[in-house]
């Protein structure tokens, strides 16, 4: 085997590591997704793993008939205004603290802000009391979320509050990842892992590399018995 054959495979071989150790901290720093009731006094543990600090964000899913189905009680996006949101239609209150480490936050869900033929999303926010159900702080005040610390850590979720209409409804609690192509995050590890967002593309081109260094060395390696 030549020496530029050699360079081009321990290149191969470093690429190779760097992709496969960098798309298994992304994969397990993932969304994570569970059920769970809306019943005043309902509690969970959840595990989460992140590679690097980040803050805690959460999303509730509803479930959705079709597209016919308006579910009001999950309240409208509508009006924005310089240092707070304000709502006309706010949707039932939903409150939720999450136990981390010996702190509790209490989180608030905003109106629907997202949607599809089969699910409805509320975003949730550190719950900030000014009196007031229909405004919410914009941007939200992360400084007072939950941190998750690098590794992984067991988060209680107790439901706190629920409007009467969705008292008992089962819905699904997401974990968001640091990782997603929406945001980029301002710490630079989870910045460098967003790039392994793309780990299929860059497997393909490995594929590609390895295959046409393989058939470059097979004849050599032939050429001596």
């Amino acid at each position: 085997m030549t020496l530029k054959l050699k360079i081009n495979w321990a290149i191969w071989f470093i690429l190779v590591i760097v992709v496969t150790v960098g798309s298994a901290i992304a994969h397990f720093s993932s969304v994570v997704i569970v059920p769970i009731q809306l019943n005043p006094g309902e509690t969970i543990n959840i595990s989460v793993f992140r590679a690097f600090p980040c803050n805690l964000g959460m999303t509730l899913e509803f479930k959705r008939s079709g597209w016919h189905q308006d579910r009001s009680e999950l309240g409208k996006w509508r009006t924005k205004e310089y240092g707070n949101l304000e709502f006309d239609e706010p949707g039932e209150p939903i409150k939720l603290v999450v136990r981390c480490r010996d702190k509790e936050v209490i989180y608030e869900a905003l109106p629907m802000s997202g949607y599809n033929g089969t699910s409805m999303n509320r975003d949730l926010v550190p719950f900030f009391d000014d009196n007031d159900p229909k405004r919410f702080r914009w941007p939200p005040l992360w400084e007072l979320s939950t941190k998750l610390p690098s590794g992984r850590t067991v988060l209680n979720v107790s439901i706190l509050e629920v409007g009467k209409s969705l008292v008992g409804e089962r819905v699904t609690l997401i974990i968001e990842s640091p990782i997603n192509l929406k945001v980029r995050s301002e710490n630079l590890g989870y910045r460098i892992l967003w790039w392994f967002i793309f780990w299929p593309l860059y497997a393909l081109l490995l594929s590609g590399y390895g295959i046409v260094l393989l058939s470059r060395t097979m004849p050599i390696k032939t050429g001596k018995k």
